[in-house]
């Protein structure tokens, strides 16, 4: 008799087997549930047109208000962050020195004018005796005492132009329109010519905004570049521009200028575009987004 165990052990090996042939019947079989797999095809991305760059503005034009003279300052007629227009008097410096050399000048032009006359006189009358017997050195001595005389009223007629020149630099005046700095100078403070900082004014409207072209899409920019384009290109493409809280690319400007080389450490080269900028609500310093069109226009 075949033991319990036994049995039992057989049973357990017929019912592998019959699901083992009950799978690769299955398995042989396709399901007919199963939705089918659709084969994906992965495409090559085509070429984008236009590239986005961080730019930084620039002022238009600015100016660092130094004294052409030196002395003491007296005036400062402007307040921080004022408009300003060329010519508006910022700052004034004590005058009384160079007043009072201007005087001596006229007073030196007047003294040899005075000798100009007397030396002609003495020529004239000289001359007028040669009958007399007058020798010719003596007219010669006369005639470049006159010739001296008049060289000195010229070196002192510059000499007076120089220092009205002086006093009217006393009177620091705006060379620029835009806006003025907070003074770094106050009145009573000894100001050095070409040296001491009073103020910076800078022009924002229109504004520049400076950035970085990697080599990439600077080729392909350059290979766009049309016939007629000039030496002057990059200057004229249009360039998009967009502040931080703003949405896309509102503001519209054009390339003005770009630097003659690549940097070699970063790859990249530096244009410039410029921006109306009306109520100077750009300034200088600022980030801003910046869109290059990379594609050549439809004709």
């Amino acid at each position: 008799m075949i033991s319990r165990s036994v049995w039992l052990c057989l049973s357990s090996c017929l019912l592998a087997l019959g699901s083992m042939a009950i799978g690769q019947e299955r398995a042989s079989t396709p399901d007919a549930g199963a939705p089918p797999v659709p084969a994906t095809q992965v495409g090559v991305a085509e070429a984008s047109d236009h590239v986005d760059l961080v730019g930084r503005t620039e002022a238009f034009k600015q100016a660092e208000i130094r004294p052409r003279v030196s002395g003491w300052l007296t005036k400062v007629f402007f307040a921080a962050g004022a408009a300003v227009k060329q010519g508006d008097p910022l700052a004034e410096i004590d005058s009384r020195p160079y007043q009072a050399d201007l005087d001596m000048r006229q007073a030196d032009l007047q003294l040899v004018q005075a000798r100009v006359r007397i030396a002609a006189a003495e020529l004239e009358k000289a001359r007028a005796a040669v009958a007399a017997g007058v020798a010719q050195h003596d007219l010669d001595r006369l005639a470049a005492n006159v010739e001296q005389a008049q060289v000195a009223v010229q070196a002192a007629k510059t000499g007076l132009e120089l220092s009205q020149l002086k006093l009217s630099h006393t009177r620091v005046a705006a060379p620029i329109s835009g806006t003025i700095s907070r003074p770094l100078v106050d009145a009573g403070n000894l100001a050095t010519a070409d040296q001491t900082l009073l103020a910076t004014i800078v022009s924002t409207d229109p504004i520049y905004v400076a950035f970085e072209v990697d080599e990439r899409t600077y080729l392909r920019l350059r290979r766009m570049k049309p016939a007629d384009a000039g030496a002057r290109w990059p200057a004229g493409l249009p360039a998009l521009c967009g502040l931080a809280d703003e949405e896309g690319f509102p503001r519209r400007g054009v390339v003005e200028a770009s630097d003659g080389q690549f940097n070699p450490v970063t790859g990249t080269i530096r244009w410039r575009a410029l921006f109306p900028n009306p109520g100077s609500l750009l300034l200088p310093g600022m980030f801003t987004r910046v869109r290059l069109i990379t594609v050549a226009p439809q004709k």
